[in-house]
């Protein structure tokens, strides 16, 4: 017995719109959705399609169509089209980031450009070239813009986005041999301080050097906690303000050494977060997409968002990061531009894993 057979709606869209469409060549009575157009037939073994967000979801992750279609029967066109027809209608990610803060408060921006290349067979040809606009401290793409080649076009109308959405003189970090970069920030940020990827490089390497020598990680932590604390350094524009909360200051005040051990473990994979690991994903979930001789900005769009709000190890997302607070995110919420809601968190080491997080990744934040 099929959900059709209970309450005689299309099993693919809900809807109540549904006729008899004649007979199969068997026999079987046909039947077609009028808002969908598909049609089926009834049997027993008759499987349940799932709903869009989670066929979506589920690609995005890393399926194959053909994984996908072991699990769900439906030829490979459908699929396809199911997939795009659902990326298609889901908010920019942009937008939707947008509507989840107030105010964007940075600190460093990373910007990153990088190629992307598809080694499958029905997509030869369509390589691309993809300029990202990082928060450097949650690793969330603030902003992205593709195109079949990397140029200074591409880079300018990316940094007047973000001065749209109110952006105001971010420091940006950037490799300083990209013309195409440097002359964009010129144009459209001549205020902004910039430093090479270098710095960044440098910067983690004196940090490990600290963190791994007794004195050194007791100094590190001391000015790192003033400066976290600090209503002067980053309360005064909205930056940190999670340490606004008493709760949170006491948390961190009572937890240095999960502080100290989170950052040597990030320092310790470096080349599977961060910028760097957001970079190797792409490329290698976009190595696999399909049918990317149509327009590929709805799938690029989708795997970002998807990646925005996946759930860490350390139980909250990037965006949860982003935003500071402890809040519930999916696919889901973003496909029908849901906000995320704050999580209630009775457990007091989640509410301690959530806030030495945000204290790790601000000592990691290479600040000049």
């Amino acid at each position: 017995m099929n959900e059709f057979h209970k309450n005689g709606n299309c099993p693919f869209c809900k809807s109540e719109h549904v006729r008899r469409h004649g007979t199969t060549p068997k026999g079987s009575v046909r039947f077609r959705c009028l808002s969908c157009k598909k049609t089926w037939t009834l049997r027993d073994n008759y499987k349940k399609f799932p709903d869009s967000d989670i066929l979506t979801s589920i690609y995005l992750q890393g399926l194959s169509y053909r994984q996908i279609r072991a699990i769900y029967q439906m030829s490979p066109m459908r699929l396809n089209q199911r997939i795009r027809d659902f990326l298609t209608g889901c908010p920019s990610w942009e937008d939707y980031l947008d509507s989840c803060v107030k105010d964007h408060n940075y600190k460093v921006i990373t910007l990153y450009g990088a190629p992307l290349q598809t080694s499958h067979k029905g997509s030869e040809g369509k390589n691309l070239h993809i300029a990202l606009t990082v928060d450097a401290m949650a690793t969330v793409v603030v902003g992205y813009e593709c195109a079949s080649e990397e140029s200074v076009v591409m880079w300018r109308k990316l940094l007047a986005r973000l001065v749209d959405r109110k952006v105001k003189n971010p420091r940006f970090l950037y490799d300083t041999s990209n013309s195409f970069i440097e002359e964009a920030i010129k144009e459209v940020y001549p205020d902004s301080p910039t430093q090479d990827f270098s710095f960044r490089f440098v910067y983690d390497q004196k940090l490990q050097e600290r963190a791994g020598s007794p004195s050194g990680a007791e100094d590190m932590m001391d000015n790192t906690i003033i400066n976290i604390l600090s209503p002067f350094d980053f309360f005064s524009d909205g930056y940190m303000s999670i340490f606004k909360d008493p709760r949170m200051k006491k948390v961190i005040l009572g937890e240095r050494e999960q502080v100290l051990q989170r950052l040597l473990t990030r320092l310790r994979r470096i080349g599977t977060t961060r910028l760097e690991g957001l970079i190797s994903a792409l490329q290698d979930r976009f190595k696999a997409f399909r049918f990317l001789k149509e327009n590929p900005r709805p799938i690029i769009n989708g795997w970002i968002a998807w990646y925005m709000v996946q759930t860490l190890e350390i139980g909250y997302s990037r965006l949860s990061l982003y935003m500071q607070k402890p809040v519930s995110t999916g696919f889901r919420n973003f496909s029908c531009g849901q906000i995320p809601e704050p999580m209630i968190i009775d457990n007091q080491d989640r509410l301690v894993r959530f806030v030495v997080e945000i204290a790790t990744r601000r000592l990691q934040l290479p600040l000049f």
